[in-house]
This record gives structure tokens, C-alpha cells and sequence, in this order.
């Protein structure tokens, strides 16, 4: 028997404007309908979805058919939408999880440190051994900051200076640390080792310098104030780098895509941890660290706390609801 579509559009109209009107109601949470409206809510939707049914059967015009279909993908959508979770809630889950990925995948965490002491200890090697490369491991625009620091003079910074060097800090330092992951993908991990490693060779070449002048514990104290989350930060990210560049060279009996899809996920946690360890330590950076009248066991002080804070909630934090099996 043909439909007759005048007749059904009729008899239909009215059920399908509520219900599209109490979708619209519902479209930021199904909590909106009360009682009552909610019980009419879900029969209006299966009365619907019986009358696409019939619609596609006796395959009656393509703007009803289309109609009833996006109005029923709309309502279906929210019927069986994932529940919300609180605010609090997804924190928690989400501090949680980087805890368990950093249990998990530690070694890469120390790769990346073992890429970074290479770079510190040849540089620091070679300028002991062939002064005459000197220019090859410090480049030229580096001079004046080494010099500076060689004198151990910091100028006194105020509020307005340390808020603008904050602001600096927080926004410069978090994306050293998305570049170190970033390259990983496109070089098989071996851009992030080589990041890595050329951190390490700056910093190897200061150490050095400090240590020719007898300044070294001076450098020591003045940037582990904001080293203890910085650097650490700093090797968060490449261990992020180092995750996706081992899933392209070792996928196992997977695909490399979905290698990199199954091992992208601790990666972007890795990331996202050593991005905000970077914004941790833009303050202590800024207000504290460079201070030439901070007391020197203040800042060690801070240091000390902010890093063993670090590895405290690495090493406990949520043990209790790691998977069982799953290697720490």
C-alpha cells in the first residue's frame, strides 16, 4: 500500500517540532528535561525513528526522508552521549594518567637525559682537551651571555621587569619543549635525540666556563630553582619525541601507522606534562632564580623541593591503581 504523504506529514508534523524543540533544549545535556519531559523526549524518539522507517520503506520524498534522518541522528546523539564528568573528576584522571605514564615509560625519559649528558660531557671534553675548537662548541652569539655569566653579576629585577620576564619565560620555554616532540615524527626520533643533545652541549660549554673562572656551584645554584622543573621538563617532551620515533623504527607486528597511533597517546601526555612543567618554571625563573641578593640556600632550597616534589609523584602517586601486569 503507497504511502500517502500528505496524510503522514500530517499526523507526524506535530511530534517531530517537539521533538525538535526538546532536542534543542537538551543539546548541552540531557539533564535540561525534567521528569515527565524526558520520558516524552524518548518515545517521541522511537515514534520517529518508526516513522523514518517508513519512510525509507515506501522511499517517499528525499527532503522528508532527509529531515527525519538529521532529526533522529540529533536526538540519538544525545540519548546515548557519554555522560559529562565533573570538572574535579577529569583532573584527577588526568593527573592520574601522567603519573602512570611516566612509570611506564621511564626509559625513554632516561634516554633522552642519557642524549643530553653525551652533549655536556663532549663539550665540556673537548674544551678541556682542544681549546682551539672553542669557537666550533660556543657560537659567537653566544659570547656575550657566557661572559655575563662569567662575571656573576645579575641586575635586580622588580615586579614589572620579572612579570614581563615571566611572561617570556612561560611562553618561549613550552615551545622548546613542543619542537623537541614535534620533530620526532618526521626524523625517526633522531631530531629529538640530537635536540637533546645539543642542550646538553650548551650547557656542557657554561659549565666549563663557570669552572675555569671557579663559578661553577654559582651556575649550580642559579638555575636549579627553575632547572628542577625546566630541565626535567625539558626531557619530559624529548621523551615524548623519543616514544613516536621509537613506534616508527620498532612497530612491531603493527603498522606504522598504527604504531604511532597506539604510542601517540603517552606521547601527547609526555608533551602536554613537559609543556607545563616549562609554565612551572617560568616564575621561579623569573623572580627567583637570576635574584643576585636571593640567599644561595633559599634557592637551593627550592630547587630541592620543586624536583623532589617531581619525582615523588612520579614514582607514587596513583600506584595503588596501575594496571596489574603492566611494568612500572
Amino acid at each position: 500500500m503507497a504511502l500517502n504523504e500528505k496524510q503522514f506529514y500530517s499526523s507526524g508534523q506535530a511530534r517531530w517540532e517537539r521533538l525538535g524543540a526538546l532536542c534543542k533544549r537538551a543539546e548541552n545535556s540531557p539533564r535540561a528535561l525534567k521528569g515527565a519531559e524526558l520520558t516524552e523526549f524518548i518515545n517521541l524518539y522511537r515514534q520517529t525513528c518508526s516513522d523514518l522507517a517508513v519512510v525509507d520503506t515506501d522511499d517517499a520524498n528525499i527532503g522528508l526522508r532527509q529531515s527525519l534522518n538529521d532529526l533522529v541522528g540529533r536526538a540519538h546523539g544525545i540519548i546515548y552521549r557519554r555522560p559529562q564528568r565533573p570538572l574535579k573528576e577529569a583532573l584527577g584522571e588526568a593527573i592520574l594518567m601522567s603519573a602512570q605514564v611516566m612509570r611506564r615509560r621511564y626509559r625513554f625519559v632516561l634516554a633522552s637525559i642519557f642524549f643530553f649528558i653525551v652533549g655536556v660531557t663532549l663539550s665540556a671534553t673537548t674544551l678541556a682537551t682542544r681549546p682551539d675548537l672553542r669557537t666550533t662548541i660556543i657560537p659567537a652569539s653566544a659570547e656575550e651571555n657566557f661572559s655575563g655569566w662569567k662575571k656573576g653579576e645579575f641586575k635586580p629585577r622588580g615586579v614589572d621587569e620579572g612579570t614581563m620576564m615571566w611572561s617570556f619565560y612561560a611562553t618561549n620555554n613550552p615551545r622548546v619543549a613542543m619542537i623537541s616532540a614535534g620533530i620526532s615524527a618526521a626524523t625517526f626520533g633522531l631530531g629529538t635525540a640530537y635536540f637533546m643533545y645539543e642542550n646538553g652541549v650548551q650547557i656542557g660549554a657554561l659549565g666549563f666556563e663557570m669552572q675555569s673562572v671557579h663559578k661553577l656551584p654559582y651556575l649550580l645554584v642559579s638555575i636549579f630553582p627553575h632547572g628542577a622543573s625546566e630541565l626535567t621538563g625539558m626531557f619530559v617532551s624529548g621523551a615524548s619525541g623519543l616514544v613516536l620515533g621509537w613506534a616508527l623504527i620498532s612497530p612491531g607486528r603493527r603498522t606504522r601507522g598504527r604504531a604511532m597511533m597506539e604510542e601517540g597517546k603517552d606521547a601527547m601526555v609526555l608533551m602536554i606534562q613537559g609543556v607545563l612543567m616549562m609554565f612551572i618554571a617560568a616564575p621561579f625563573e623569573a623572580f627567583i632564580s637570576f635574584q643576585p641578593h636571593g640567599p644561595v640556600a633559599l634557592k637551593f632550597a627550592i630547587g630541592l623541593v620543586v624536583l623532589s616534589a617531581w619525582l615523588l609523584f612520579w614514582t607514587t602517586y596513583g600506584r595503588d591503581k596501575d594496571p596489574v601486569g603492566v611494568p612500572a
